[in-house]
């Protein structure tokens, strides 16, 4: 298929539509400070939720809200008013912290945890090896003896 046969299909699935990615990526670059901010209160207001065993139904029930407008506010993408934040604080019983070096420190936070849980893995591993080990020269040793028993 040359060029402009594999063209010609891409209009026509597109419908002549010309994509808005570089539009959209370069708005997200110009935005990025606010974005991760967001980001930062969406990954509290989830992990609130988790704490709570709450779903995002429960919680615009709560807030008496559509799910939609949870799920807006969720995706990282809102730009939340100071109104929007102060009644997810009441919701969720939490101060939802907005400063953007707190979002950095959390996810260092995070990072570390994850390390020493990832540690604390490989650790266990090791040891249910070396008990598996110690299962096995056990049976051996029960084995033997029973042989020489006889």
């Amino acid at each position: 298929m040359n060029k402009k046969t594999l063209g010609a299909k891409l209009d026509a699935l597109s419908n002549g539509k010309k994509s808005q990615w570089s539009h959209d990526a370069n708005w997200r670059k110009g935005n990025r400070a606010w974005l991760n901010a967001s980001a930062f209160v969406s990954m509290q207001i989830f992990d609130a939720l988790e704490i709570l065993g709450w779903n995002q139904k429960k919680l615009a029930e709560i807030m008496e809200v559509s799910p939609q407008r949870i799920s807006k506010i969720l995706s990282g993408k809102e730009n939340l008013t100071i109104q929007t934040i102060k009644e997810l604080n009441k919701a969720l019983n939490i101060q939802i912290e907005t400063d953007e070096d707190l979002h950095y420190q959390y996810a260092e936070k995070v990072n570390e945890i994850s390390k020493k849980l990832n540690e604390k893995e490989s650790e266990i591993a090791l040891l249910k090896k070396k008990i598996t080990e110690i299962n096995m020269n056990r049976e051996f040793v029960e084995r033997t003896i029973e042989i020489k028993a006889k």
